[in-house]
């Protein structure tokens, strides 16, 4: 059946003394296995430079207790559209295109509970490896994305004559392909980007399991981009992890090795049944449990 749908969102900067915000609203249609989702996005907001890189919440209280600010912001007055078609269980498509004026950010306040009046927070701009970020206001950006994903050996079980899949039975293979379109819409954002992916977990016998994401990807073209038009890496400086294991690198500075190069990204998390301490019945039998985690990221400047 038809669903419609819509998320409002509203901030206020207490120091900047600003109200910002955003709608999503859409629909769904079709059959679970054929579902589409059409949706419109838009309005006046802040935004990371790399989307959802790090908890909102987590960034306050790190802020607030430790003066330690990992989150690095911009302005965006934006209208995005999206569109998302499931092929069948086991492949999907999904497009978008996104017109928005970005803006430069600066920090407002250096206020933290344990060190008030000193300077300890770092600036709203990230710092990079590969290159500097430089200062931006009403930079427009024409942007647009294409995905495509397969698990082209998903399984399935019946239940009442349904067909159901069943979670994790084939790996995820994805191919995306983003680009900013210059000229168009007077945008000056000029790039294009391809990306190959796979996300899987299997089993070692009854010893271990395995979760793994790998990436890899190149930008045939960076003519003209800003910062948060990179290609970016999950990092992990706070004391909290993920609730996706395969989610971010752990203690990885969040915009150190951001490229609009060539990379390799790979996250991976093996549990043991047994590995060393393990090996001792009685640790085992406490709940105890020892994981390993081998992650690996390859740029040109990394």
């Amino acid at each position: 059946g038809l669903v419609f749908f819509a998320s409002p969102n509203v901030r206020y900067g207490f120091s900047s003394e600003q109200f910002y915000g955003k709608l999503n609203t859409g629909f769904t249609f079709g059959e679970a296995q054929h579902r589409s989702t059409i949706s419109a996005e838009g309005g006046k907001y802040i935004e990371q430079f790399y989307s959802g890189s790090i908890n909102p919440l987590i960034n306050s209280l790190w802020s607030l207790f430790f003066a330690r600010n990992y989150m690095k912001l911009y302005d965006k007055e934006y209208v995005a559209l999206n569109f998302s078609q499931q092929l069948n269980y086991g492949y999907s498509f999904a497009a978008s295109a996104e017109i928005a004026n970005r803006n430069e950010l600066y920090n407002n306040t250096i206020y933290s509970f344990f060190r008030p009046g000193e300077n300890w927070y770092t600036d709203n701009k990230p710092i990079n490896a590969e290159t500097t970020v430089g200062d931006f206001n009403d930079n427009r950006a024409l942007k647009t994305a294409i995905s495509l994903t397969a698990k082209p050996w998903l399984k399935y079980r019946k239940y009442n004559g349904k067909k159901i899949p069943i979670e994790n039975s084939s790996p995820e293979f994805t191919f995306t392909y983003n680009a900013g379109w210059k000229g168009v819409l007077e945008s000056s954002t000029d790039y294009q980007q391809i990306e190959l992916g796979i996300k899987s977990d299997f089993k070692i016998g009854v010893r271990a399991s395995v979760d793994f994401n790998l990436q890899g990807g190149t930008f045939l073209s960076s003519n003209n981009l800003q910062f948060m038009d990179l290609k970016h890496f999950n990092g992990g400086l706070t004391e909290i992890a993920p609730l996706n294991v395969t989610g971010n690198y752990r203690l990885l500075d969040y915009y150190l090795y951001s490229t609009q190069k060539s990379y390799i990204s790979l996250i991976s998390y093996v549990r043991f049944r047994k590995f060393l301490v393990t090996q001792i019945p009685l640790v085992r039998m406490s709940g105890v449990k020892e994981n390993l985690f081998l992650n690996y990221l390859k740029t040109d400047y990394s």
